[in-house]
């Protein structure tokens, strides 16, 4: 998946490989037309804010990451602001991560060394979790 995929290409990528038809989609999203959910599919209509914590879960993604993604794609500067002043949005797994670093660190926060940071990717790239 590209880092610039947008929304609408992200949802009809995800539909795909979930084998989801435009009413599966409008069902979990509570939309009575499934005319929306293609105007949505080809950027004709923004993903409303308050769909997308359902439309994350009917394509198996998390919420945050695709709330991060709408509005860095839809309002940049507002997830900037909101990024400024309550910190970054994370999702699950990246939560994990943090309280994981903060157990290994004893909640210390030393600073994170070059070393330590390839340390860290070429492990993830062992794993095949990035490219």
């Amino acid at each position: 998946m590209s880092s610039i995929e947008s929304v609408a290409a992200f949802i009809v990528r995800r539909q795909k490989e979930l084998g989801l038809a435009n009413a599966d989609l409008a069902d979990a999203l509570n939309y009575e037309n499934h005319n929306v959910i293609t105007m949505i599919r080809k950027g004709r209509t923004k993903l409303p804010l308050d769909k997308v914590a359902a439309m994350a879960r009917v394509l198996q993604t998390d919420p945050a990451w695709l709330f991060r993604k709408v509005l860095g794609e839809y309002a940049p500067d507002t997830l900037e602001a909101m990024e400024v002043s309550l910190g970054p949005i994370v999702t699950k797994n990246e939560r994990k991560m943090l309280d994981a670093w903060r157990r290994a660190t004893n909640t210390s926060d030393p600073d994170i060394s070059p070393d330590l940071a390839n340390g860290f990717l070429s492990i993830m790239l062992l794993r095949g979790q990035v490219s």
